[in-house]
C-alpha cells in the first residue's frame, strides 16, 4: 500500500511539471500585442507589376518591347506613334491622339507581332491605326473619328472589338487584308465604304455598317464568315448594295440589311450561302443574284417591303422556294416573302 509520504511527492512532481509546462507556454506565446512600427503596404502598385512607359508627345517611336501608356490628349503634326518592336501594348488611357498630316495616327515599321491597343480616340490622321504588316495584334475599345484613307487596316490573325470607325469619307472604316482575324462587336459608319475584306477564312460578328455613302460591307475574299452584322442606310447617289459580294465560298448568317439605295445584299460571284438573313426597305431587291453567278445557296430569309422584288435569283444557284404565308410553310428551306 503506497504511503502518504509517496503519494505527497507524486503530487509535488505533477505541480511543478505544470507549472514548468505553463511558463514556456507564457515564454512562446506572449508578449506585446502592439506592433513595434506600422505595417507596411503589402501589394505591389501597377508599374510594379507591370512597368510602363508615359507617352507625353508626339511624335513618339517605341524601339522596345513592353507597356505604355498615354499621360494626355496629344496633337501631332507629323507621325503619331511608330511601333520599331514585338510584344508592344498601348494603353491610350481614355485619351485622344489627334493628327492633321498624311501620316499614320498608331503605325509599324516594318513586320511587327503582339502589339495591342486600347482605350482611347484615334483622330484625323491618314490612317487611325495601320496594322498592314501585323501579326497576332489586337486593338479594343478604340474611337477612330475622321481618317483619310483607313480608320484600321488590318494583316492577319488579329482581334478588333468594341471599336467605332467613323468619318473615313474617301476610304474605308475597316480594311482587312490577311486572314484569320476577327472583327467583333465593332462600328463602321459615315465612311465610303464600311467594312471592306479582301483577305480570307476571317470571321465577323456583331458588326453594325450604317451610313457609309458606298457599301455597308464589301466582300471579295475567300472562305469569310458574317454572322449577326446589321448593314442599314448605306449608300448615296445611286443604286449601291449595302452588302456587296464578289468573292467567293462566303457565309452571311443571320444579317439583316435595309434601308440601302441598292439590294440589300448582291451576290456577283459564286459558292458563297445566305441563310436566315433579314432584307427589307431597300430600294432594290432584298437579295439579287446575278447573270453568270452559280454555285450560290440561299435559304432560310425573309425579304420584305423593298422597292423592287424581294428576290431576284439569276444564274445557275441554290435557293429555297419563296413562299408568301408563314403558317404553314410548305418548306424548311424557303425564303419568306411579305
Amino acid at each position: 500500500m503506497t504511503s502518504i509520504r509517496e503519494r505527497l511527492a507524486w503530487a509535488l512532481i505533477v505541480a511543478l511539471s505544470l507549472l514548468a509546462i505553463g511558463s514556456m507556454a507564457t515564454v512562446v506565446l506572449g508578449g506585446p500585442l502592439d506592433p513595434a512600427a506600422p505595417p507596411g503596404p503589402t501589394m505591389k502598385t501597377l508599374d510594379e507589376v507591370e512597368p510602363r512607359t508615359p507617352i507625353s508627345s508626339l511624335p513618339f517611336s517605341i524601339t522596345s518591347s513592353g507597356s505604355y501608356y498615354l499621360t494626355q490628349t496629344l496633337l501631332g503634326s507629323g507621325d503619331g506613334i511608330i511601333v520599331f518592336a514585338d510584344d508592344v501594348t498601348i494603353d491610350l488611357n481614355g485619351f485622344t491622339i489627334q493628327g492633321n498630316s498624311g501620316s499614320d495616327g498608331i503605325g509599324l515599321s516594318g513586320t511587327r507581332r503582339n502589339i495591342v491597343v486600347s482605350n482611347g480616340v484615334v483622330k484625323q490622321w491618314q490612317r487611325g491605326i495601320d496594322f498592314q504588316a501585323c501579326i497576332r495584334c489586337r486593338v479594343e475599345d478604340v474611337n477612330i473619328d475622321g481618317a483619310q484613307d483607313s480608320g484600321i487596316y488590318l494583316d492577319s490573325e488579329s482581334i478588333v472589338r468594341n471599336v467605332i470607325s467613323t468619318g473615313a469619307n474617301a476610304g474605308t472604316g475597316i480594311f482587312i487584308s490577311g486572314h484569320d482575324n476577327r472583327l467583333i462587336d465593332t462600328v463602321a459608319s459615315d465612311n465610303s465604304i464600311g467594312v471592306s475584306v479582301v483577305g480570307s477564312r476571317n470571321y465577323l460578328s456583331g458588326i453594325t455598317a450604317m451610313h457609309n455613302t458606298a457599301n455597308g460591307i464589301r466582300i471579295s475574299g475567300q472562305f469569310n464568315r458574317i454572322e449577326g452584322a446589321n448593314v442599314f442606310d448605306n449608300g448615296v447617289g445611286g443604286a449601291i448594295p449595302g452588302i456587296y459580294v464578289i468573292g467567293t465560298h462566303n457565309a452571311f448568317i443571320n444579317v439583316t440589311s435595309s434601308l440601302n439605295t441598292g439590294d440589300g445584299i448582291q451576290i456577283a460571284s459564286n459558292s458563297n450561302e445566305v441563310i436566315n438573313g433579314t432584307f427589307h426597305s431597300n430600294s432594290g431587291f432584298g437579295i439579287s443574284t446575278l447573270v453568270g453567278t452559280a454555285l450560290n445557296v440561299v435559304i432560310k430569309n425573309t425579304a420584305a417591303s423593298n422597292g423592287a422584288w424581294e428576290y431576284s435569283f439569276a444564274g445557275a444557284n441554290t435557293t429555297g422556294p419563296i413562299e408568301t404565308s408563314l403558317t404553314p410553310l410548305t418548306n424548311p428551306w424557303a425564303n419568306i416573302s411579305h
